[in-house]
């Protein structure tokens, strides 16, 4: 028989929340959850969705983006689903990019003049709870493009019927880790402790490998000096 030819299934959070309710015994085969149950383990799904950003930024979370600075800016708003930016280039010309230090608060507010205008040479990001912003420092006087690479945050699941905002590698990862979520608010660790223990076992083990195979391979490293002046 033929394969599909297809690569392009996905997961509603429905379909994720009735297998991990199933693999810990909680449905049987063909049941759905309630409607009470169904918007728990959607907010269990949420949370826990939000919560693995703090362990980095996956493959499939990273874009490249372009930045323009008008003249004489040196911040700009960026859209809220950047979660971070990873790294960041002035484009010099349309055949070369100069690669940018990042600086945190505490190394940009040490600044004495953060308006001198020039060259950017350092930038500064800044996540607030409902902004997010890039800053550059010199301050560009023409308007300056910015290309970077920037981690977007995991969208919100906020219906059931809705398909969680992960690659399908990541499904059984997912299925099992909110499996494993779900165990104490069903009760299960108590009352089923073997099968609570071979499901931690096994959501520990899904995250460890799909964490391990969608991070960027190499890293490279080099020192950045930051440039005073406009000359280029």
């Amino acid at each position: 028989m033929a394969t599909s030819n297809s690569i392009s299934e996905t997961f509603t959070a429905r379909d994720v929340i009735t297998q991990a309710m199933t693999l810990i015994t909680v449905l049987g085969g063909g049941e759905t959850p309630s409607g009470t149950d169904g918007e728990q383990c959607l907010t269990q799904l949420q949370w826990m969705l939000k919560s693995w950003q703090a362990d980095g930024c996956n493959l499939w979370r990273e874009e490249e983006e372009t930045i323009v600075f008008a003249a004489d800016t040196a911040t700009v708003t960026l859209d809220p689903r950047v979660l971070d930016v990873q790294e960041a280039r002035v484009e010099i010309d349309p055949t070369f990019q100069r690669i940018l230090a990042r600086w945190e608060r505490g190394e940009y507010i040490t600044l004495p003049n953060k308006t001198a205008p020039g060259s950017p040479t350092i930038f500064y990001f800044r996540r607030k709870r409902d902004s997010v912003t890039m800053t550059l420092w010199p301050v560009p006087p023409i308007e300056t493009n910015i290309l970077c690479t920037t981690a977007r945050v995991i969208e919100d699941v906020t219906d059931l019927d809705q398909n969680i905002d992960v690659p399908q590698e990541w499904c059984e990862t997912v299925t099992y880790n909110l499996a494993a979520r779900l165990l104490d608010t069903f009760g299960i660790t108590e009352t089923r402790p073997v099968v609570a223990s071979k499901i931690v076992a096994m959501a520990r083990e899904l995250y460890d490998k799909l964490s391990g195979f969608d991070r960027p391979s190499s890293v490279f490293l080099q020192p950045q000096y930051p440039y005073r002046g406009y000359a280029q």
